[in-house]
Parts: structure tokens; C-alpha cells; sequence
């Protein structure tokens, strides 16, 4: 089995993850379905889709067995917690090279400019929804914790 990266819970983390999954656990067997995982995640507050747990249980071979254990569901939350990190600190780079000044924002314009022409491009309409919710403050500036902020659904 490949080796997957993992953070070390806080104890605040397991409380509130295993009190999400004791509620899950209808018949108190100690285990939940498989197909429940994602639900219990996005009860405290985790954006995990549906693809990212059904990866980690496919790479945990748990995907088939139909249920996963208290212990098995710490395992998955520190992995997409890891993978949360990564994902953040992919963004943070990725805007340091569009901040080539270091200002700590991107003009709107430019912003539109990346979003309609490289990549998956936007359309000009959607490139203007999505930079009417990135300029908070409506300076014609987006902020570098605003984007992670949008593309991460932090808090």
C-alpha cells in the first residue's frame, strides 16, 4: 500500500471528530458506513469531496468492506487534513508568483486577465462573479487570505 501523508491530530480534533462519528453510529457498533464519511466531515465543518474520501478509502482498501472504525476515521480526517495543508501552502506559492512585488494582493484586472486566459478559463461573466466575491473591501485589489479563503472555504 502506497504511504499516505498524515498530521497528527489534536486532541480537540479527535474529541470533535469522534463525537461527529458517535452520532453517525446508529446502532453504537462502533463504525459507520462508508458512504457516511464525507457527511460526517462536512458536519464539522471539513470541505472533503466525496472523490478525496472515496480515494483514501480505495488506497486504505476500506472502500469495498462498507464500514469504517473510529480508529480508521481519525486515520482518514489527519490525511485530509494533510492534504488540506498542502492544497494551502500549493496556493500560497502559486500567488507568490503572481505577487512578483510581494504586495500581498493582485490587481483586479490582471486577476481577470489569469482567470479568462490560462487554465481552465472562465468566462468573462464568471470571471466577474468570482472577483465580485474576491475584492472585499472593493479597492480593486484581491488579497492573498482572501483567495485562500475562497478556494480552501476557510474560515
Amino acid at each position: 500500500m502506497t504511504e499516505i501523508k498524515s498530521v497528527k491530530l489534536t486532541e480537540q480534533q479527535k474529541n470533535d471528530f469522534t463525537e461527529a462519528f458517535i452520532l453517525f453510529d446508529k446502532k453504537g457498533e462502533g463504525n459507520i458506513k462508508t458512504e457516511d464519511v464525507s457527511t460526517v466531515f462536512r458536519s464539522v465543518g471539513m470541505h472533503a469531496t466525496e472523490g478525496e474520501v472515496n480515494d483514501l478509502l480505495e488506497k486504505m482498501d476500506l472502500l469495498d468492506f462498507g464500514t469504517v472504525e473510529l480508529e480508521q476515521f481519525l486515520d482518514i480526517a489527519g490525511q485530509l487534513l494533510a492534504r488540506e495543508k498542502d492544497q494551502r501552502q500549493r496556493l500560497r506559492d502559486a500567488f507568490k508568483m503572481i505577487d512578483a512585488g510581494g504586495r500581498g494582493y493582485i490587481d483586479r484586472a490582471e486577476f481577470k486577465r489569469l482567470l479568462t486566459t490560462i487554465g481552465e478559463t472562465l468566462t468573462d461573466e464568471e470571471a466577474d462573479e468570482m472577483l465580485a466575491e474576491a475584492d472585499v473591501d472593493k479597492d480593486g485589489k484581491i488579497k492573498s487570505r482572501t483567495l485562500l479563503r475562497m478556494f480552501l472555504s476557510e474560515k
